[in-house]
C-alpha cells in the first residue's frame, strides 16, 4: 500500500536528500520507505553532518573547538620545521 501512495520520483528524491543532508533520516531510514534492503556493515545507519557529508566524529569538531586557530597555525608550522 505505501508503494501506491508515495509521491512521484522528483517530489521524494527532493525529500529524501533533504532529510540525509540534514542529518534527520539515515540511508538505511531511506532505504526502508523505499522498500529497499538496508546497506551493508551497517553503513546506512550513520547520521552525517551537513557540508561536509561526514562522519561527526570524523570532522574532529571536538579538538578543532578546543584549539584556538592561532595555535593549531603555530603547532602545524613548527611541524613542517
Amino acid at each position: 500500500m505505501n508503494g501506491l501512495m508515495r509521491g512521484d520520483m522528483a517530489a521524494r528524491t527532493a525529500y529524501y536528500n533533504s532529510a540525509r543532508q540534514n542529518g534527520w533520516l539515515s540511508g538505511d531510514e531511506i532505504r526502508e520507505l523505499e522498500d529497499m534492503n538496508r546497506m551493508p556493515d551497517g553503513l546506512g545507519g550513520l547520521y552525517l553532518v551537513n557540508g561536509t557529508m561526514k562522519r561527526l566524529e570524523d570532522t574532529h569538531m571536538q579538538e578543532a573547538e578546543a584549539t584556538p586557530a592561532v595555535e593549531r597555525m603555530e603547532e602545524g608550522e613548527q611541524e613542517k620545521a
